[in-house]
């Protein structure tokens, strides 16, 4: 895989699936051949996903989901989707009216990993249009999908609902529209600037610094009399890009034009100051850059720094080279994706007296202590089955001592020896002075 580098760049759209990252229900999303449910076991967006199995009796089961808002449109639709999971699938836009329909590329899914799948075409005034998620053979298999958006677009934008930054919902919360203005950075279209697919062909990079291990300070305390010093912290600093962009115009001979004019290669170069110009959007926002040079892409947001001025030879008419200086003050790559867990709230334990937290998960350290008391606060002098006091020993040990007459209460271990209000915990069971 070439190395790519994708820079986000503002765009308006409209989500018309009203459900599209399952937040409450599956509404509006129903199966073909196949059981659909909401599930918290994973998610792209928010916290639950849309879980479909599939029964292996014919080709192309999935889930779809029914677009009628688009009755008088004769334009571009694009729909996308993100799926994980097992087996082969594809997304499908239809419509139904017609039976015009208009597929992606089989992808084989992955159970560690969304991936984004997307189709486009043409939508003639229909009031049934249908984004179809769908396996391609015969299999009983499990995927999941998140985040469908259909929109009116000649390609895809990045995923728009109403919980995301600079979107908005139309009106109900996940049961309406979903709205991105132009004035935001958090969404947009991905316009690719490196590698072979890249959206403009006349432009491309040469050499790229920082896209590496961040720097660092050492923050460093020298000792008084001793030699050297130590560190007394290390701080990640402000990371610096830069990517020197050779811009050629290869489609102007040398002997067609006479004239001393840079025109062309200006042209060429406004391209890249429209996707990155501060002042594209209000309120100096980063933008975002997606790097990617293996399976999965990271991305990083940055401020532009420099680089556009200017700096040119007037007698070449026909290429130049510049470099482009980004900053980014958050120095951290992120991977684009997401993982959920559900907690469980019915386990129960019986703790009595002491309790641990062990291995991520609260244990009743073999029983305990006995427990003799019966009130809500704290217990009188008198009674029996109380710890007063707890330290650490030197070797991990756990030390107890207060008012009780056993230990190991009822536990797997030594259950029920006799204390005299003191004992320790060696990782396993507790033990009497």
């Amino acid at each position: 895989m070439t190395a790519s580098l994708k820079i986000l760049v503002p765009e308006a759209t409209v989500n018309f699936v009203q459900n599209p990252e399952f937040r409450y229900d599956t509404t509006g999303w129903y199966g073909h051949s196949a059981t659909p449910t909401r599930t918290l076991d994973c998610a792209r967006f928010g916290i639950a996903s849309l879980k479909v199995v599939t029964v292996g009796s014919i080709i192309a089961e999935g889930v779809y989901y029914r677009v009628n808002y688009l009755n008088g449109t004769r334009d571009n639709v694009s729909a996308s989707a993100y799926v994980r999971g097992d087996g082969y699938v594809r997304i499908r836009l239809l419509e139904a009216s017609s039976g015009v329909e208009y597929r992606s590329d089989t992808i084989t899914l992955q159970n560690d990993r969304w991936v984004r799948i997307e189709a486009s075409g043409l939508c003639s005034c229909s009031s049934d249009v249908r984004l179809y998620v769908e396996t391609v053979d015969k299999r009983i298999t499990t995927f999941y999908v998140d985040g469908g958006q259909v929109e009116i677009k000649f390609l895809p934008t990045s995923f728009c609902d109403g919980e995301q930054g600079g979107c908005r919902w139309d009106n109900v919360a996940h049961g309406s529209f979903s709205l991105r203005d132009v004035y935001s950075r958090e969404g947009g279209r991905w316009v690719n600037v490196i590698g072979n697919n890249s959206d403009y062909e006349d432009i491309y990079a040469t050499m790229t610094t920082g896209f590496g291990v961040e720097t660092i300070t050492n923050n460093r305390v020298s000792n008084v009399f001793a030699p050297g010093g130590y560190i007394n912290n290390i701080k990640k600093n402000e990371r610096l890009l830069s990517i020197v962009f050779h811009v050629k115009n290869k489609n102007l001979a040398r002997e067609c034009d006479k004239q001393l004019s840079l025109s062309k290669l200006h042209n060429l170069r406004q391209m890249l100051i429209d996707v990155i110009k501060p002042d594209a959007v209000g309120g100096d926002q980063p933008f975002w850059l997606e790097y990617q040079d293996g399976d999965v892409p990271v991305r990083i947001m940055a401020y532009y720094d420099g680089g556009l001025e200017g700096d040119w030879d007037i007698r070449n008419q026909w290429a130049m080279d510049f470099p482009l200086r980004l900053l980014s003050t958050t120095p951290f790559f992120v991977e684009d994706n997401q993982e959920c867990a559900t907690f469980d709230f019915s386990d129960t334990k019986l703790f009595s007296g002491v309790a641990g937290r062990i291995d991520g998960a609260w244990n009743n350290m073999n029983g305990g202590i006995y427990n003799n008391y019966n009130t809500a606060d704290f217990p009188d002098d008198n009674e029996d089955g109380w710890v007063q006091d707890m330290a650490m020993g030197d070797r991990g040990e756990i030390y107890a001592v207060g008012r009780f007459s056993k230990i190991n209460y009822n536990g797997t271990l030594s259950p029920n020896q006799p204390a005299d209000c003191a004992a320790y915990w060696d990782g396993y069971r507790w033990t009497a002075f």
